[in-house]
């Protein structure tokens, strides 16, 4: 499973952070949008909550042609 690495914002213990499920993938200190998912990480140090959000990558489309269509 995918992990990140950042920092306590109070002492700067590093701090491992795992996404909720395999949707949400994109990390991030600040929300995107309504669909990104709010988690407190506590640092083992110095037991300050740390606001982390997993977000939805963008969508990606895929435009392609047949084979008719290139002639």
């Amino acid at each position: 499973m995918m992990e990140k690495e950042f920092d306590c914002q109070q002492c700067g213990h590093k701090i491992i952070a795992r996404p909720p499920d395999d949707i949400h993938t994109i990390f991030s200190i600040q929300k995107s949008d309504e669909t990104c998912i709010e988690i407190r990480y506590e640092c083992d140090d110095c037991q300050i909550g740390n606001i982390r959000y997993w977000c939805k990558p963008s969508p990606r489309f895929v435009v392609s042609r047949s084979f008719n269509e290139l002639n």
